[in-house]
Protein backbone atom coordinates (compact mmCIF):
# COMPACT_ATOMS: atom_id res chain seq x y z
CA UNK A 1 0.00 0.00 0.00
CA UNK A 2 1.01 3.35 -0.62
CA UNK A 3 -1.40 5.03 1.56
CA UNK A 4 -1.75 5.43 5.17
CA UNK A 5 -2.94 7.64 7.79
CA UNK A 6 -2.90 11.75 7.62
CA UNK A 7 -0.55 13.32 10.18
CA UNK A 8 -1.64 17.14 10.61
CA UNK A 9 0.88 19.41 12.21
CA UNK A 10 4.45 17.68 11.16
CA UNK A 11 5.13 20.14 8.90
CA UNK A 12 4.14 23.52 7.60
CA UNK A 13 4.33 22.59 4.01
CA UNK A 14 1.29 24.22 2.94
CA UNK A 15 0.45 26.53 5.13
CA UNK A 16 2.89 29.67 4.66
CA UNK A 17 2.22 30.14 0.58
CA UNK A 18 2.89 34.01 -0.23
CA UNK A 19 -0.66 36.11 -1.18
CA UNK A 20 0.27 37.05 -4.14
CA UNK A 21 -3.00 35.81 -5.88
CA UNK A 22 -4.52 39.07 -4.84
CA UNK A 23 -5.76 38.52 -1.40
CA UNK A 24 -2.93 40.31 0.86
CA UNK A 25 -4.42 39.25 4.23
CA UNK A 26 -6.09 42.71 4.64
CA UNK A 27 -8.86 42.82 2.46
CA UNK A 28 -12.46 43.08 3.86
CA UNK A 29 -15.14 40.21 3.59
CA UNK A 30 -16.69 42.78 1.20
CA UNK A 31 -14.09 43.13 -1.19
CA UNK A 32 -13.97 39.63 -1.34
CA UNK A 33 -17.04 39.41 -1.93
CA UNK A 34 -17.13 42.15 -4.58
CA UNK A 35 -13.93 41.12 -6.29
CA UNK A 36 -15.51 37.97 -6.63
CA UNK A 37 -17.93 39.37 -8.66
CA UNK A 38 -16.31 41.85 -10.72
CA UNK A 39 -13.69 39.24 -12.20
CA UNK A 40 -16.76 36.56 -12.21
CA UNK A 41 -18.69 39.51 -14.59
CA UNK A 42 -15.40 39.95 -16.34
CA UNK A 43 -14.85 36.95 -17.34
CA UNK A 44 -15.15 35.16 -21.35
CA UNK A 45 -15.41 32.34 -20.15
CA UNK A 46 -18.45 32.92 -17.96
CA UNK A 47 -19.57 35.28 -20.28
CA UNK A 48 -19.65 32.72 -23.16
CA UNK A 49 -21.69 30.35 -20.41
CA UNK A 50 -23.59 32.84 -19.67
CA UNK A 51 -25.06 33.36 -23.08
CA UNK A 52 -25.84 29.95 -23.14
CA UNK A 53 -27.72 29.84 -20.50
CA UNK A 54 -30.12 31.98 -22.07
CA UNK A 55 -33.49 32.28 -20.24
CA UNK A 56 -32.96 29.48 -18.17
CA UNK A 57 -29.82 31.56 -16.60
CA UNK A 58 -32.00 32.26 -13.52
CA UNK A 59 -32.23 29.05 -12.20
CA UNK A 60 -27.66 28.43 -12.57
CA UNK A 61 -25.35 29.33 -9.89
CA UNK A 62 -21.83 29.75 -10.49
CA UNK A 63 -20.56 27.74 -7.30
CA UNK A 64 -17.37 26.20 -5.76
CA UNK A 65 -13.89 26.58 -6.60
CA UNK A 66 -14.93 29.20 -9.64
CA UNK A 67 -16.05 31.45 -7.22
CA UNK A 68 -13.05 30.87 -4.45
CA UNK A 69 -10.78 31.93 -7.17
CA UNK A 70 -12.51 34.47 -8.71
CA UNK A 71 -12.22 36.35 -4.87
CA UNK A 72 -8.66 35.29 -4.73
CA UNK A 73 -8.03 36.42 -8.19
CA UNK A 74 -6.38 33.50 -9.29
CA UNK A 75 -8.01 31.80 -13.23
CA UNK A 76 -10.53 29.24 -12.18
CA UNK A 77 -8.92 25.63 -13.43
CA UNK A 78 -12.93 24.95 -14.07
CA UNK A 79 -16.66 25.88 -14.11
CA UNK A 80 -19.29 24.25 -12.06
CA UNK A 81 -22.93 25.39 -12.15
CA UNK A 82 -25.42 24.63 -9.86
CA UNK A 83 -28.86 24.03 -11.39
CA UNK A 84 -31.83 24.91 -9.36
CA UNK A 85 -33.55 22.14 -10.23
CA UNK A 86 -32.81 19.02 -12.37
CA UNK A 87 -29.53 19.78 -14.83
CA UNK A 88 -30.13 17.15 -16.96
CA UNK A 89 -33.48 18.91 -18.11
CA UNK A 90 -31.96 21.99 -18.56
CA UNK A 91 -29.45 20.82 -20.47
CA UNK A 92 -31.63 19.10 -22.71
CA UNK A 93 -33.51 22.50 -23.83
CA UNK A 94 -30.53 24.11 -24.04
CA UNK A 95 -29.67 21.83 -27.05
CA UNK A 96 -25.69 22.17 -26.53
CA UNK A 97 -23.38 20.28 -28.30
CA UNK A 98 -20.98 17.44 -26.45
CA UNK A 99 -23.47 17.01 -23.36
CA UNK A 100 -22.24 14.04 -21.19
CA UNK A 101 -24.79 13.06 -18.85
CA UNK A 102 -24.55 11.24 -15.26
CA UNK A 103 -27.37 9.50 -14.47
CA UNK A 104 -26.06 8.31 -11.15
CA UNK A 105 -25.07 11.43 -9.68
CA UNK A 106 -28.07 13.89 -11.71
CA UNK A 107 -24.61 15.76 -13.19
CA UNK A 108 -23.55 16.38 -16.80
CA UNK A 109 -21.17 18.26 -19.15
CA UNK A 110 -20.92 20.32 -21.63
CA UNK A 111 -18.13 21.44 -24.09
CA UNK A 112 -17.64 25.31 -24.81
CA UNK A 113 -14.85 26.88 -26.73
CA UNK A 114 -12.75 27.10 -23.10
CA UNK A 115 -13.18 24.17 -22.08
CA UNK A 116 -15.81 21.75 -20.28
CA UNK A 117 -18.22 23.05 -17.76
CA UNK A 118 -19.46 20.74 -15.16
CA UNK A 119 -23.55 20.89 -14.22
CA UNK A 120 -24.84 19.76 -11.10
CA UNK A 121 -28.42 19.23 -9.72
CA UNK A 122 -29.50 20.96 -6.52
CA UNK A 123 -29.35 17.74 -4.69
CA UNK A 124 -28.95 15.90 -0.94
CA UNK A 125 -26.56 13.37 -0.39
CA UNK A 126 -26.99 10.00 1.89
CA UNK A 127 -23.82 7.01 2.18
CA UNK A 128 -24.44 3.44 3.15
CA UNK A 129 -21.71 3.55 5.33
CA UNK A 130 -17.83 5.24 4.78
CA UNK A 131 -16.27 5.22 1.71
CA UNK A 132 -19.70 4.15 -0.49
CA UNK A 133 -20.87 6.05 -3.49
CA UNK A 134 -24.17 8.28 -2.07
CA UNK A 135 -27.33 7.77 -2.93
CA UNK A 136 -28.86 11.10 -4.82
CA UNK A 137 -31.89 13.25 -4.66
CA UNK A 138 -33.22 16.59 -5.56
CA UNK A 139 -33.50 19.23 -2.79
CA UNK A 140 -33.54 23.30 -2.75
CA UNK A 141 -30.35 25.16 -3.44
CA UNK A 142 -29.68 26.14 0.13
CA UNK A 143 -29.96 22.57 1.04
CA UNK A 144 -27.12 21.63 -1.72
CA UNK A 145 -24.26 23.48 -0.12
CA UNK A 146 -24.33 20.98 3.01
CA UNK A 147 -23.44 18.37 0.49
CA UNK A 148 -20.46 20.00 -0.05
CA UNK A 149 -16.58 19.79 1.57
CA UNK A 150 -15.31 22.73 2.81
CA UNK A 151 -16.84 26.14 3.27
CA UNK A 152 -14.71 28.21 1.29
CA UNK A 153 -16.49 25.89 -1.96
CA UNK A 154 -19.49 26.23 -1.43
CA UNK A 155 -19.68 29.96 -1.70
CA UNK A 156 -21.94 30.77 -4.88
CA UNK A 157 -22.76 33.61 -7.16
CA UNK A 158 -26.05 34.00 -9.17
CA UNK A 159 -25.17 33.68 -12.99
CA UNK A 160 -28.15 36.33 -13.75
CA UNK A 161 -27.24 39.23 -11.47
CA UNK A 162 -23.75 37.98 -10.72
CA UNK A 163 -24.47 38.62 -7.32
CA UNK A 164 -22.81 36.98 -4.01
CA UNK A 165 -25.32 34.94 -2.19
CA UNK A 166 -24.96 35.65 1.33
CA UNK A 167 -22.59 32.60 2.98
CA UNK A 168 -21.64 34.42 6.68
CA UNK A 169 -19.37 31.11 7.60
CA UNK A 170 -17.85 30.24 4.19
CA UNK A 171 -17.12 34.12 3.05
CA UNK A 172 -15.28 34.71 6.54
CA UNK A 173 -13.44 31.57 6.28
CA UNK A 174 -12.24 32.61 3.03
CA UNK A 175 -10.94 35.99 4.41
CA UNK A 176 -9.55 34.14 7.41
CA UNK A 177 -7.74 31.69 4.85
CA UNK A 178 -8.71 28.51 6.59
CA UNK A 179 -10.30 24.94 5.32
CA UNK A 180 -13.46 24.26 7.48
CA UNK A 181 -15.63 21.11 7.07
CA UNK A 182 -19.31 21.68 6.22
CA UNK A 183 -20.54 19.29 8.86
CA UNK A 184 -20.02 16.44 11.43
CA UNK A 185 -19.39 13.56 9.85
CA UNK A 186 -17.40 14.41 6.35
CA UNK A 187 -14.59 13.07 6.19
CA UNK A 188 -16.68 9.28 7.16
CA UNK A 189 -18.56 9.76 4.32
CA UNK A 190 -16.49 10.56 2.16
CA UNK A 191 -12.56 9.86 3.29
CA UNK A 192 -10.99 11.02 0.02
CA UNK A 193 -12.10 14.29 1.04
CA UNK A 194 -9.04 13.78 3.22
CA UNK A 195 -6.82 13.91 0.52
CA UNK A 196 -9.02 16.99 -0.95
CA UNK A 197 -8.07 18.62 2.35
CA UNK A 198 -4.40 18.36 1.91
CA UNK A 199 -4.40 19.47 -1.71
CA UNK A 200 -6.13 22.52 -0.76
CA UNK A 201 -3.93 23.30 1.99
CA UNK A 202 -0.86 22.95 -0.21
CA UNK A 203 -3.04 24.78 -3.56
CA UNK A 204 -4.08 27.87 -1.87
CA UNK A 205 -1.99 27.82 1.55
CA UNK A 206 -4.92 27.50 3.72
CA UNK A 207 -4.62 25.99 7.39
CA UNK A 208 -6.93 23.78 8.72
CA UNK A 209 -9.57 24.39 11.25
CA UNK A 210 -8.80 22.89 14.57
CA UNK A 211 -12.38 20.78 13.94
CA UNK A 212 -11.64 19.72 11.16
CA UNK A 213 -8.35 18.63 11.93
CA UNK A 214 -9.53 16.97 14.75
CA UNK A 215 -12.23 15.05 12.55
CA UNK A 216 -9.76 13.98 9.80
CA UNK A 217 -7.45 12.27 12.22
CA UNK A 218 -10.50 10.44 13.66
CA UNK A 219 -11.73 9.18 10.66
CA UNK A 220 -7.97 7.90 9.76
CA UNK A 221 -8.08 6.45 13.09
CA UNK A 222 -10.97 4.64 12.48
CA UNK A 223 -9.80 2.76 9.31
CA UNK A 224 -12.23 4.57 6.77
CA UNK A 225 -9.71 5.13 4.64
CA UNK A 226 -9.35 0.83 3.49
CA UNK A 227 -13.08 1.48 2.72
CA UNK A 228 -12.24 3.56 -0.11
CA UNK A 229 -11.85 1.99 -3.67
CA UNK A 230 -8.28 2.08 -5.08
CA UNK A 231 -9.72 3.27 -8.38
CA UNK A 232 -10.83 6.60 -6.04
CA UNK A 233 -7.10 6.57 -4.08
CA UNK A 234 -5.79 6.37 -7.53
CA UNK A 235 -7.87 9.51 -8.88
CA UNK A 236 -6.85 11.64 -6.10
CA UNK A 237 -3.18 10.84 -6.53
CA UNK A 238 -3.17 11.81 -10.23
CA UNK A 239 -5.41 15.12 -8.92
CA UNK A 240 -2.39 15.50 -6.21
CA UNK A 241 0.68 15.54 -8.78
CA UNK A 242 -1.71 16.88 -11.59
CA UNK A 243 0.76 19.26 -13.67
CA UNK A 244 -1.86 22.34 -12.73
CA UNK A 245 -0.76 21.72 -8.98
CA UNK A 246 1.65 23.58 -7.26
CA UNK A 247 4.41 20.92 -5.79
CA UNK A 248 2.89 22.02 -2.21
CA UNK A 249 -0.03 20.07 -2.68
CA UNK A 250 1.75 16.48 -3.25
CA UNK A 251 4.57 17.84 -0.62
CA UNK A 252 1.55 18.66 2.23
CA UNK A 253 0.56 14.65 0.86
CA UNK A 254 3.55 13.30 1.80
CA UNK A 255 3.99 15.75 5.06
CA UNK A 256 0.70 14.50 6.35
CA UNK A 257 1.75 10.58 5.39
CA UNK A 258 -1.22 10.29 3.09
CA UNK A 259 1.61 8.71 0.85
CA UNK A 260 4.30 6.64 2.76
CA UNK A 261 8.38 7.19 2.42
CA UNK A 262 11.06 7.54 3.74
CA UNK A 263 11.69 10.75 2.08
CA UNK A 264 10.82 14.19 4.17
CA UNK A 265 8.99 17.19 2.57
CA UNK A 266 11.93 19.32 2.70
CA UNK A 267 14.18 16.63 0.97
CA UNK A 268 11.50 15.67 -2.01
CA UNK A 269 10.74 19.58 -2.80
CA UNK A 270 14.40 20.12 -3.16
CA UNK A 271 14.58 16.96 -5.42
CA UNK A 272 11.56 18.13 -7.56
CA UNK A 273 13.26 21.22 -8.10
CA UNK A 274 16.59 19.86 -9.56
CA UNK A 275 14.97 17.11 -11.27
CA UNK A 276 13.33 19.29 -13.29
CA UNK A 277 16.62 22.03 -14.40
CA UNK A 278 17.98 18.43 -15.12
CA UNK A 279 15.79 16.79 -17.58
CA UNK A 280 14.85 20.77 -18.90
CA UNK A 281 11.37 20.30 -19.44
CA UNK A 282 11.38 16.66 -21.31
CA UNK A 283 9.58 14.60 -18.30
CA UNK A 284 5.87 15.58 -17.35
CA UNK A 285 6.25 17.01 -13.84
CA UNK A 286 3.94 14.74 -12.64
CA UNK A 287 5.90 11.89 -12.83
CA UNK A 288 9.05 14.00 -11.61
CA UNK A 289 6.55 14.61 -8.25
CA UNK A 290 5.57 11.35 -8.11
CA UNK A 291 9.71 10.05 -8.08
CA UNK A 292 10.74 12.49 -5.36
CA UNK A 293 8.06 11.84 -3.14
CA UNK A 294 8.83 8.19 -3.40
CA UNK A 295 12.17 7.82 -3.26
CA UNK A 296 14.32 4.92 -2.27
CA UNK A 297 12.19 4.42 0.45
CA UNK A 298 9.17 3.90 -1.58
CA UNK A 299 7.07 0.33 -1.10
CA UNK A 300 3.90 -0.97 -2.82
CA UNK A 301 1.86 -3.95 -3.22
CA UNK A 302 2.03 -4.41 -7.77
CA UNK A 303 -1.59 -5.74 -6.91
CA UNK A 304 -2.50 -2.65 -5.25
CA UNK A 305 -0.81 -0.78 -8.07
CA UNK A 306 -2.38 -1.72 -10.44
CA UNK A 307 -5.27 -1.38 -9.17
CA UNK A 308 -4.95 2.48 -8.65
CA UNK A 309 -5.16 2.87 -12.37
CA UNK A 310 -2.72 5.99 -12.27
CA UNK A 311 -1.59 5.67 -16.38
CA UNK A 312 1.31 4.41 -18.05
CA UNK A 313 3.65 7.29 -17.19
CA UNK A 314 3.01 7.37 -13.02
CA UNK A 315 3.00 3.35 -12.66
CA UNK A 316 6.42 3.57 -14.82
CA UNK A 317 7.69 5.39 -12.26
CA UNK A 318 6.04 3.20 -9.00
CA UNK A 319 7.25 0.17 -10.40
CA UNK A 320 11.09 1.47 -11.66
CA UNK A 321 11.32 3.06 -7.73
CA UNK A 322 11.33 -0.24 -5.95
CA UNK A 323 14.22 -1.51 -7.95
CA UNK A 324 15.87 1.51 -8.13
CA UNK A 325 18.94 0.26 -6.39
CA UNK A 326 19.17 -1.64 -9.89
CA UNK A 327 19.94 1.68 -11.97
CA UNK A 328 22.45 2.88 -9.65
CA UNK A 329 24.92 -0.38 -9.83
CA UNK A 330 24.30 0.27 -13.79
CA UNK A 331 25.53 3.54 -13.77
CA UNK A 332 28.14 3.03 -11.24
CA UNK A 333 29.84 0.69 -13.77
CA UNK A 334 28.85 2.87 -16.79
CA UNK A 335 31.88 4.58 -17.94
CA UNK A 336 31.59 5.53 -22.31
CA UNK A 337 28.66 7.21 -23.31
CA UNK A 338 26.79 4.03 -24.71
CA UNK A 339 27.37 2.07 -21.40
CA UNK A 340 25.15 4.99 -19.40
CA UNK A 341 22.80 4.90 -22.82
CA UNK A 342 22.49 1.24 -22.19
CA UNK A 343 22.02 1.73 -18.27
CA UNK A 344 19.16 4.35 -18.27
CA UNK A 345 17.40 2.91 -21.43
CA UNK A 346 14.01 1.62 -20.56
CA UNK A 347 13.68 2.52 -16.93
CA UNK A 348 11.43 5.63 -16.38
CA UNK A 349 12.83 9.26 -17.13
CA UNK A 350 11.95 10.12 -13.70
CA UNK A 351 13.44 7.96 -11.84
CA UNK A 352 16.27 8.27 -13.92
CA UNK A 353 16.52 11.89 -12.97
CA UNK A 354 15.94 11.05 -9.29
CA UNK A 355 19.53 8.74 -9.46
CA UNK A 356 21.04 11.70 -10.52
CA UNK A 357 20.06 14.26 -8.32
CA UNK A 358 21.09 12.11 -5.32
CA UNK A 359 24.27 10.35 -6.73
CA UNK A 360 25.47 10.54 -10.88
CA UNK A 361 24.49 13.79 -11.93
CA UNK A 362 27.55 13.59 -14.51
CA UNK A 363 26.42 10.18 -16.00
CA UNK A 364 22.60 11.25 -15.86
CA UNK A 365 22.88 14.98 -17.24
CA UNK A 366 24.82 13.17 -20.23
CA UNK A 367 21.83 10.99 -20.76
CA UNK A 368 19.29 13.86 -21.02
CA UNK A 369 21.20 16.31 -22.47
CA UNK A 370 23.31 14.58 -25.04
CA UNK A 371 22.79 10.66 -25.37
CA UNK A 372 19.22 10.31 -24.98
CA UNK A 373 18.00 12.40 -27.84
CA UNK A 374 20.85 11.14 -30.28
CA UNK A 375 19.20 8.82 -33.09
CA UNK A 376 20.65 6.81 -35.44
CA UNK A 377 20.10 7.74 -39.02
CA UNK A 378 18.46 4.66 -40.09
CA UNK A 379 16.63 1.66 -38.51
CA UNK A 380 15.86 -1.90 -39.11
CA UNK A 381 14.56 -1.50 -41.96
CA UNK A 382 17.61 -0.43 -43.76
CA UNK A 383 19.41 -3.68 -42.29
CA UNK A 384 16.81 -6.05 -43.49
CA UNK A 385 17.53 -4.48 -47.36
CA UNK A 386 21.28 -5.34 -46.67
CA UNK A 387 20.40 -8.78 -45.88
CA UNK A 388 20.10 -9.02 -42.09
CA UNK A 389 18.01 -11.76 -40.88
CA UNK A 390 14.90 -10.52 -39.08
CA UNK A 391 15.37 -10.99 -35.52
CA UNK A 392 17.57 -10.66 -32.90
CA UNK A 393 20.67 -9.57 -35.08
CA UNK A 394 18.73 -6.91 -36.19
CA UNK A 395 19.19 -5.02 -32.54
CA UNK A 396 22.66 -5.98 -32.50
CA UNK A 397 23.33 -4.47 -35.56
CA UNK A 398 21.70 -1.19 -34.44
CA UNK A 399 23.21 -1.49 -31.12
CA UNK A 400 26.67 -1.50 -32.40
CA UNK A 401 26.25 1.14 -34.49
CA UNK A 402 25.09 3.56 -31.86
CA UNK A 403 27.83 2.49 -29.73
CA UNK A 404 30.15 3.90 -32.60
CA UNK A 405 28.33 7.23 -32.58
CA UNK A 406 28.50 7.84 -29.13
CA UNK A 407 31.75 6.70 -28.52
CA UNK A 408 33.45 7.22 -31.07
CA UNK A 409 31.64 10.17 -32.83
CA UNK A 410 31.14 8.15 -36.07
CA UNK A 411 28.55 10.18 -38.05
CA UNK A 412 28.71 9.24 -41.39
CA UNK A 413 25.49 7.50 -42.87
CA UNK A 414 27.40 4.83 -44.52
CA UNK A 415 29.81 4.06 -42.06
CA UNK A 416 27.57 3.55 -39.49
CA UNK A 417 25.19 1.00 -41.48
CA UNK A 418 28.06 -0.55 -42.31
CA UNK A 419 29.25 -1.06 -38.95
CA UNK A 420 25.54 -2.15 -38.34
CA UNK A 421 25.38 -4.70 -40.99
CA UNK A 422 28.67 -5.89 -40.61
CA UNK A 423 27.81 -6.62 -36.65
CA UNK A 424 24.58 -7.98 -37.46
CA UNK A 425 26.11 -10.28 -40.00
CA UNK A 426 24.59 -8.94 -43.43
CA UNK A 427 26.00 -8.48 -46.49
CA UNK A 428 29.37 -6.88 -46.86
Amino acid sequence: MILRRLKFGESGVGTTNDRSDGHNGTMSVESLRQTATENAAASSAVQELASALGGHINHCFLVGGAVRDFALGREPNELDVLVAGNAHELLSQLGLEGVSFHERFLTATAGFSFGTVDFASARRETYSGPGALPDIELCEVEEDRLRRDFTVNALRIELSSFETIDDEQGWQDLHDRVLRSLRVGSFLEDPTRIWRLARYAGRLGFTVESGTQAEAESALASGAMESVSKQRIGAELVRTVDENEPDASILAALAWGLIESSTSPDDAARAISRMTELVDGSVPRSELRLAAVAGSGFTLDSADGSELELGAGLMAVLRDITRVGELVKRLESATTPSQIDEACSGWAPAVVALVGERSALDKVSQWFREIRTAGLPFGGADLLSRGVQEGPALGIGLKAARAAMLDEGVTDYEKLLEIAVAEAGGES
